[in-house]
């Protein structure tokens, strides 16, 4: 049943910078369309999702678990809790606003931007006492797009080494193969799932919290990226075949503290290069995080 829709036309203001010193990347604006869905997947009950669309690439739909999860608190496939209401908010974008009982107040935000999406996740403490391996996951799938959706691992890249490579290249152990940053399970840091899937972890790890997906055809590219990055991952389920940049938890968060987890998903004309620009473009602006020791 569809519940709402919208449009978000982006100007590029965000991406505005002088010339004067030689020419910027162009970057190809995008439109992007909202409508948000109540339906019946993977889960043993009805889920809420948002379909996006890109006006410029006709024929895909991707789809958006925001979030997923939210550590312990809250999770969609839990009945009380699987249905979201979102509501449209200034500049085209999603909102959504829950409780986890008592225990925390929960805000999600879809804000489109000139060729990405800024999703951010906010949890605050309500209790008197401190929360422990606060985490959110968002879950970001391409089956439904076709010119995307890839089953072998061949079109899904990551950085390993100072070299991208595509997963095939890696020869995955698992259809859902996780791959760490670089130092990140030798520190001892908890991860966001407390080790439950460790069979997934592969032994190769990453030093850039990209995982790139590109076109059939090679003429656009979907990267997604986290602040505070622990791992990236693809999972191949045929439902799904979604890829992540999963933030690392907060390992406490105080009482009545809040904190938000960040992630872009950008949507590029061209190929891992154009990918790494519109990144590197956030960082050097301030919009992005560099990862925590």
């Amino acid at each position: 049943m569809k519940r709402l829709s919208c449009l978000a036309t982006c100007v590029a203001v965000f991406w505005a910078s002088s010339t004067l010193f030689g020419a910027e990347p162009t970057v190809a604006k995008k439109t992007f369309r909202f409508s948000v869905e109540e339906r019946m997947t993977i889960r043993k009950v009805p889920t809420t999702q948002i379909e996006i669309r890109v006006e410029q690439w006709p024929g895909q739909t991707f789809l958006l678990w925001l979030p997923e999860s939210v550590g312990q608190l809250w999770g969609n496939w839990m009945a009380e809790s699987a249905h979201q209401d979102f509501t449209e908010i200034p500049g085209g974008g999603l909102r959504w606003e829950s409780t986890a009982g008592s225990e925390a107040r929960m805000v999600a935000a879809l804000h489109p931007r000139a060729e990405s999406l800024l999703l951010e996740v906010g949890v605050r403490n309500l209790t008197d006492r401190d929360l422990k391996n606060v985490v959110a996951q968002s879950c970001f799938h391409l089956s439904a797009a076709p010119n995307f959706a890839c089953d072998d691992f061949s079109r899904i890249h990551i950085r390993t080494a100072g070299q991208w490579t595509s997963l095939d290249q890696l020869a995955p152990t698992v259809g859902l193969p996780m791959y760490y940053r670089e130092g990140f399970l030798e520190s001892g840091r908890q991860d966001s799932w407390r080790g439950h899937f460790r069979k997934h972890n592969q032994k190769h790890r990453v030093d850039h919290p990209l995982m790139v997906c590109t076109s059939k055809k090679g003429r656009f590219a979907i990267g997604t990226a986290s602040e505070d990055f622990q791992c990236v991952f693809h999972n191949r389920m045929p439902y799904l075949r979604c890829i992540h940049s999963q933030q690392a938890p907060v390992s406490v968060l105080a009482p009545q503290d809040e904190v938000a987890f960040r992630q872009v998903i950008y949507f590029v004309d061209g190929g891992i290069a154009e990918c790494e620009r519109a990144f590197r473009k956030d960082i050097d602006e301030g919009e992005f995080r560099p990862a925590r020791d």
